[in-house]
């Protein structure tokens, strides 16, 4: 008996259609302004700042106007990137109608945080004149841009765009991740008794048996206060009771972003586990390390702040 759908005069010859290639996405230096997010210190309603990243020259970003609320430089552009992209260039498509809002003197910014952006990476002016204009300046690793514009071509107190559009360096090595240890940086405040990289009795730093090298050996009263830039993203590490004082001591450890409290452990003595400490300090400026007493006696209160870091994200996911 056949079975259904067998055909046993099928054809060896017969030649099968040929597949058409799996199409590869296409990789430029352009990046994707759809994962953007942008705020404009000016817009008018009928023209938001969205326009001038849509990829459509047709349509305009235009600041506000009009004898009630009108703008005046300089405009801020805020770009979020959602990412650390290896930046290096910017170009401007000025307003295809009319020369009316044109920008000429301007600044870019990169960083990782708005807040942290320090000094322009390019400084300069675009010309009047309806044609594609771009400026490169060295790679610069960030996550926000900002585009400061500060003039006019003709001198009049707005601003316009067609389109605006950033570039990556594709061949920019990865960045890698920068780690900075507590006990290598100078306190900008101190109170109480501590030792860097060693326990307050001056031994290598020991929690639950094992050594570290690296790490802060404090005392139950102690306060250490570090001045950061805010561009920080993580303070990690772990906290415990040094093996030096045995099951004695008690001790709580807190740590403060800029008047926050991030971390509080449980209340510790020797016979506890260390405590893994990883906290989010990006935009943090004032970090402060807090060994409290919890009311018996500080003489045996010896804790440690085990390999206790800073850590800036690199460009790794």
């Amino acid at each position: 008996t056949e079975r259904h759908g067998y055909d046993p005069t099928f054809d060896k010859n017969l030649s099968t259609p040929e597949l058409k290639p799996y199409p590869v996405p296409e990789i430029t230096p352009d990046l994707d302004a759809t994962e953007f997010v942008i705020v404009a210190s000016s817009a008018q309603n009928s023209a938001p700042i969205n326009n001038a990243f849509d990829g459509t020259p047709e349509t305009i970003w235009h600041s506000k106007y009009g004898k009630k609320n009108p703008g005046q430089h300089p405009y801020m552009i805020d770009i979020d990137l959602g990412a650390l992209r290896a930046l290096n260039g910017f170009s401007y498509l000025p307003r295809q109608t009319g020369a009316n809002g044109r920008i000429a003197d301007f600044e870019i910014y990169v960083g990782r945080t708005i807040e942290t952006l320090g000094e322009p990476v390019y400084t300069g002016s675009f010309t009047n004149s309806a044609d594609l204009q771009a400026v490169a300046f060295p790679v610069t690793w960030g996550k926000v841009v900002r585009l400061k514009l500060l003039s006019e071509v003709n001198g009049n107190p707005f601003a316009t765009a067609a389109e605006f559009e950033l570039k990556q360096d594709l061949s920019a090595p990865p960045l890698a991740d920068k780690i900075a240890y507590l006990s290598d940086l100078k306190p900008s405040s101190e109170k109480g008794e501590w030792k860097n990289d060693q326990s307050i009795g001056g031994k290598p730093i020991t929690v639950n048996g094992q050594t570290y090298k690296k790490g802060i050996g404090a005392q139950s009263g102690s306060e250490l206060i570090y001045a950061l830039d805010g561009s920080w993203d993580r303070l990690s590490g772990h906290v415990g009771m040094d093996d030096e004082v045995g099951d004695t001591g008690s001790v709580m450890f807190r740590v403060y972003g800029d008047g926050k409290l991030l971390f509080e452990s449980p209340e510790m003595d020797g016979t506890n586990i260390k405590q893994l400490m990883d906290l989010s300090i990006l935009g943090v400026k004032e970090l402060r390390l807090v060994l409290l007493d919890l009311g018996d006696g500080t003489e045996n209160d010896h804790g440690d702040w085990v390999d206790a870091k800073l850590v800036k994200k690199g460009s790794g996911e």
